[in-house]
């Protein structure tokens, strides 16, 4: 039996989830609960269009304007956000091209998103890292405006300069992921889906049985390995402890608790982070 949108779900569940726990959780509803409702059809999931945007990147006085907004993706093939996400490789593909724009002196991220998927993620804050202005490139100044959570942060945390206004969350240092158990399900459907399998581990976390404690203290390991590294690139961004991003127990914060932390550098508007930063670029 092919359940309905099958391709999504492999990016959703048993898989490590760099994405604030509130939204997680309103995405596994909203998905199960459309999953149900087309229970028995078939879901044909194709590639996405090609942007149809008109330019890459605004530049304004010098400032390329990359905004990193809505659900993070590995990969979308688009240049542009595309139905409420971005992804890691349209912007990988923008910072290279901005980055060899004469007309860009710096690059202006503007920041909204409560996180996504970990593949890709932490490869794009090592180059947005290792091509800033503290390694001889040009300078990446961001802004929360008003969201950075998790996958997001870990994005944010590699700007030079880090800003967010008073009312910006930040911060969820940690990893979610989640498991959907259809057995009950299919069962009152009169449904019985019987696995043959040869390899002991080829079905572990199956969603037509209950996952087994082995396979939860696997897949937990496997989350605090990707904790580990998110406070390590947090803590390279950052100057901070990789410590004392794990001793935060992937908690969310305002902006003046994020600032005490160090997860920014200052609390001002965006618009006023932005002036500071073309003032900056132009030598004002």
């Amino acid at each position: 039996m092919k359940l309905p949108y099958s391709l999504l779900a492999t990016r959703l569940f048993d898989t490590p989830l760099l994405a604030h726990p509130a939204k997680a959780r309103q995405v596994a509803k909203v998905f199960t609960d459309r999953q149900r409702q087309r229970a028995g059809m078939f879901d044909d999931e194709g590639d996405l269009p090609a942007s149809t945007g008109s330019g890459i990147y605004p530049v304004v006085e010098g400032a390329a304007i990359i905004p990193i907004s809505g659900s993070l993706a590995h990969k979308t093939g688009n240049l542009q956000p595309y139905s409420g996400m971005t992804g890691y490789d349209g912007l990988a593909a923008k910072f290279r091209i901005a980055r060899a724009d004469p007309a860009v002196k710096g690059i202006w991220l503007e920041i909204d998103s409560y996180g996504g998927e970990v593949s890709g993620c932490f490869d794009l804050a090592d180059e947005i890292r290792a091509e800033s202005a503290r390694n001889g490139g040009k300078p990446v100044w961001g802004t929360v405006n008003e969201a950075a959570y998790s996958a997001a942060y870990a994005l944010a945390s590699q700007c030079d300069v880090l800003i967010a206004p008073r009312t910006a969350g930040l911060g969820s240092i940690g990893v979610v992921m989640m498991h959907a158990d259809y057995s009950e399900m299919l069962k009152e459907e009169g449904v019985k889906v019987t696995l043959i399998h040869a390899g002991e581990h080829k079905v572990d976390g199956n969603p037509y049985e209950a996952l087994s404690d082995a396979t939860y203290q696997d897949w937990l390991a496997s989350c605090e390995s990707v904790r580990n590294l998110f406070a390590e690139t947090v803590a390279k961004g950052r100057g901070v402890s990789a410590e004392s991003m794990l001793a935060t127990e992937a908690a969310c914060y305002d902006a003046t608790k994020g600032k005490a932390l160090g997860m920014i550098d200052s609390i001002a508007s965006a618009t006023a982070g932005f002036n500071a930063f073309v003032d900056h670029l132009n030598g004002r």
